[in-house]
């Protein structure tokens, strides 16, 4: 398994832990368009881009990438009688970053950082807002390895 894979599953685990508000949808890794009808919420995680923004080590043959990795938390909300779809999605938002910017991880990355929420209505199915939450993770690995942390 790839470093990648591996945080992403911690950036999930961190995003369902016991502390997670009552109300707020389980985050999911399978991203689907749209919500079911019988559904007000989701929370669907996944990799949105990555750069190696160094290398150390000799020009020639590096030894160390250092990574930022973006990942995208895109909430999906239909709102209510009483609530709007915008209003229904703030405070999941508001949590995920509560949940995740300036996180740490001795072994697997160094930072998570909020980069940008961009909001959006979509009313081609059904009437919803949804509200991408991006992510940059640094972190290092080997030049040529990206199972191993460095």
């Amino acid at each position: 398994m790839t470093l990648r894979e591996t945080i992403l599953l911690d950036v999930m685990s961190k995003l369902n832990g016991v502390s997670k508000p009552v109300g707020v949808p389980t985050a999911r890794r399978a991203f689907q368009r749209g919500i079911a009808p019988d559904s007000l919420s989701t929370v669907d995680v996944y990799f949105d881009s990555e750069e190696v923004v160094e290398y150390v080590g000799h020009v020639s043959s590096p030894v160390l990438a250092k990574r930022h990795l973006t990942i995208s938390v895109e909430i999906k909300t239909k709102g209510s009688a009483t609530t709007t779809p915008e209003q229904a999605a703030d405070p999941i938002a508001d949590w995920v970053v509560q949940a995740l910017a300036g996180a740490q991880q001795n072994g697997l990355y160094h930072l998570v950082r909020e980069a940008s929420t961009e909001w959006d209505y979509d009313a081609a199915d059904h009437d919803y807002m949804l509200v991408a939450v991006k992510f940059v993770v640094e972190y290092q690995t080997k030049a040529a390895d990206l199972a191993t942390w460095a």
